[in-house]
């Protein structure tokens, strides 16, 4: 058995998988990543998720509510 680190971008805070849950990632895209260097080797793989609601938890699709949106703010004031 193998194991990968799963990195899932713009999940909204506190919105996660938690232990317990079940996730599905429909169309992983696997990455292999090794590295050499004098006095450490690197060997691992890894899977990437830009959007969140590309991913089933516990059988349903994560919903919009889940996704981090962009937020702007502004500390210019109009007189």
């Amino acid at each position: 058995m193998q194991c990968a680190c799963v990195t899932v971008y713009n999940w909204a805070d506190g919105r996660g998988a938690i232990i317990g849950d079940c996730v599905c990632i429909p169309e992983p895209r696997l990455s292999v990543h090794k590295r050499d260097s004098p006095d450490l080797k690197y060997d691992f793989k890894s899977i990437r998720v830009n959007n969140p609601m590309q991913i089933l938890l516990n059988g349903k699709r994560v919903g919009r509510n889940q996704f981090a949106c962009t937020k702007v703010t502004s500390t210019y004031e109009i007189h």
